[in-house]
């Protein structure tokens, strides 16, 4: 679908709070800003996020990269013909719900006219256990992994304000043309594909640094461990 038809169906942001690991299964509770409220009206967003939005742990979330997440309204059919539940009303933690524009259609180093904000696309969302634990399915971050239905981040290259209804532009593209759905297979699933971490490196200069040496290793013949993949994925007690 092109950029000319997307656009922003809610801007969310939210609060530090919990979530019960005991929701699939685990012991305690861990801290989160996944669970996020629609906003009205104009909402500003400036370098690090939008007003009202919180990252509750600043090591893995949060930072001018990672400034907002997107997510696909489409997505959400796709997990309830999958799940045969409707994840909407507490959703995937992302601060702009969309609908005209997927992984596919994106590429690092894009930029992306929203409101009066100009926003840049970093990556792609690498899910963490917490979606599952949001969710009360054990498996659904690798899930959502495995599918390429990430969601994508964006940094914002101009401050501005952005309400629901607003047009989302593709106004510049990077040459590369390696989408973000792409860098997650590479990255996440097809770790052996070392003519897939050749091509995605063409797009080293709009990925983060650590991912690029990542792949730079991949092409030398290493492979790294699945131990931090399954952490991330389904946390530890």
């Amino acid at each position: 679908m092109s950029s000319s038809s997307a656009e922003v169906l809610l801007v969310r942001t939210g609060a530090a709070a919990t979530l019960d690991r005991t929701s699939v299964g685990g012991r305690g509770t861990v801290a989160s800003a996944l669970v996020k409220t629609p906003r009205l009206g104009a909402v500003s967003v400036g370098e690090l996020g939008f007003q009202g939005d919180v990252q509750a742990d600043l090591e893995v979330h949060g930072g001018p990269a990672k400034a907002v997440l997107v997510y696909s309204d489409e997505h959400y059919d796709d997990w309830v013909a999958e799940l045969g539940r409707d994840l909407r009303g507490t959703g995937l933690g992302e601060n702009l719900r969309i609908r005209g524009l997927t992984e596919r259609d994106v590429c690092p180093g894009d930029r992306i006219a929203v409101g009066s904000a100009l926003f840049r696309v970093s990556a792609p969302r690498r899910p963490c256990y917490k979606l599952a634990l949001a969710h009360g399915i054990r498996d659904l971050s690798a899930r959502v992994q495995r599918s390429g239905r990430t969601g994508f981040y964006l940094a914002v290259d101009r401050p501005g304000e952005v309400r629901a209804g607003d047009r989302i532009a593709i106004i510049e593209h990077a040459p590369h043309r390696i989408s973000a759905f792409e860098v997650n297979r590479v990255i996440n699933l097809d770790k052996r594909d070392v003519d897939g971490a050749r091509r995605v490196l063409t797009a080293a200069a709009d990925l983060p640094p650590r991912w690029v040496a990542k792949l730079r290793r991949r092409v030398d013949g290493a492979v790294e461990s699945d131990a931090s993949d399954t952490a991330r994925l389904y946390g530890t007690d």
